[in-house]
């Protein structure tokens, strides 16, 4: 959001060259897969101030939104590995009682 009001500033897309998400430096990137494509979204927030003049002033806004999806060897190595360890270890600790 801008602190300046919708009619000071017109954010506009470069229709030349989409936008896009460098992965590679993407911090948790052996748990998830993050796709290139990038969508943008446009809007105007609406704020309530209070002062000498109460108004209802409009700043545009511009929002960013990827797709993400967790590798498969997430689950093998968090959910699978653990269950298998625990029942295990519970019916190890049956057959021995």
């Amino acid at each position: 959001m801008s602190e300046r009001r919708e009619e000071e500033v017109q954010l506009e897309d470069d229709h030349r060259q989409p936008s896009t998400i460098n992965v590679e430096s993407f911090v948790d990137e052996q748990e998830w897969r993050l796709y290139h494509e990038v969508e943008t979204f446009q809007g105007v927030v609406n704020k309530f101030y209070e002062g000498d003049a109460t108004e209802m002033c409009a700043h545009p806004s511009f929002s960013c939104r990827t797709h993400a999806s967790r590798r498969p060897g997430f689950y093998i190595t968090n959910i699978f590995v653990v269950m298998v360890t625990v029942t295990r270890s519970s019916n190890a600790r049956n057959w021995a009682a």
